[in-house]
């Protein structure tokens, strides 16, 4: 915010124009700065301290960061949670953008996929994961019932340490599809139309079109939704383990965030448990830092 901002508040605020505002503004302003400023604030200095609730907190210093080192469960939980966004992070990009291209297409029955496409966002991720358990059923499971039809024998998704984790990401690809198209469609229809009419009268077909027209128009839009789709992984895919697998078999599917779960609500470990989520916020931040410069070098 500039120092011209500033001014400008400052001389609206003598006038009596902001107040208003900011008035209608107080109650979110107070239930952000509650359940969110506070718990973030609250959780770094905790991260100083080892507390179990029952007694009083002992403070620490960096013990809990240097402990996360020396945690081969933690290393492997973060190991996992990476495992989980190579699987699921590229596979809901491209399928959005195709399923987005599609759908910004006029073609009969669109308003029936542009309707279906939806769905997965208004249905929570718990109750998501339930449906899913069902489909992933070894004995009665819809997909095990696919296999069986097409001659391939059943697979135990959810008990093999082998497919756990696929079975995992699958759901959480399925949950982060519907807003990513979203965000490919805002995309796509930003896209000026008399590219593709000069494209067209220079013979381009619809291939050519969409690598050297509609695929660099929405770069912006696929590194956006690269990290949101990262960040979303990295923190909302609790609930799908927990439904699913609860961090089994054999610990193949025990992420970093239910490692912290775990850390902090069975084993009364507050202060290790806020140290992982800032190293996890912290890591985040790192990958979000790195694929903006990635884009920046290849933008020059």
């Amino acid at each position: 915010m500039t120092k011209e901002y500033w001014i400008r508040t400052k001389k609206a605020l003598k006038n009596g124009d902001n107040w208003w505002a900011l008035i209608f503004h107080f109650p979110n302003l107070l239930l952000f700065s509650v359940f969110t400023m506070f718990p973030i604030l609250f959780a770094i200095i905790l991260s100083f301290y080892n507390w179990n609730v029952v007694e009083a907190p002992v403070f620490v210093g960096l013990d809990n960061f240097v402990d996360f080192f020396r945690d081969d469960k933690a290393i492997t939980s973060l190991q996992l949670n990476i495992l989980l966004i190579l699987y699921s992070v590229p596979t809901a990009v491209i399928i959005s953008f195709l399923l987005a291209v599609l759908i910004n297409r006029k073609m009969a029955g669109i308003q029936v996929l542009r309707t279906m496409y939806y769905f997965p966002i208004v249905i929570s991720l718990v109750s998501s994961a339930v449906i899913w358990k069902w489909i992933y059923s070894k004995n009665f499971g819809i997909l095990n019932y696919g296999l069986d039809f097409l001659g391939i024998p059943p697979v135990d998704w959810l008990g093999d340490s082998q497919f756990a984790l696929i079975a995992i990401a699958i759901v959480i690809v399925w949950k982060h599809i519907p807003a990513t198209i979203i965000i490919y469609l805002a995309a796509l229809q930003s896209v000026p139309t008399h590219l593709y009419e000069a494209a067209s009268l220079d013979g381009a077909g619809y291939w050519k079109k969409m690598r050297y027209i509609t695929w660099p128009m929405v770069a912006n839009a696929t590194l956006l939704l690269f990290i949101l789709n990262m960040i979303w992984t990295f923190f909302g895919s609790f609930d799908a383990v927990e439904v699913l697998t609860k961090g089994g078999p054999y610990g193949s599917t025990e992420i970093i965030i239910y490692y912290l779960y775990e850390k902090a609500f069975i084993e009364l470990k507050l202060g290790y448990a806020s140290a992982l989520g800032i190293v996890l916020f912290v890591i985040s931040l790192l990958i979000t830092w790195l694929q903006f410069s990635l884009k920046k070098r290849g933008d020059k």
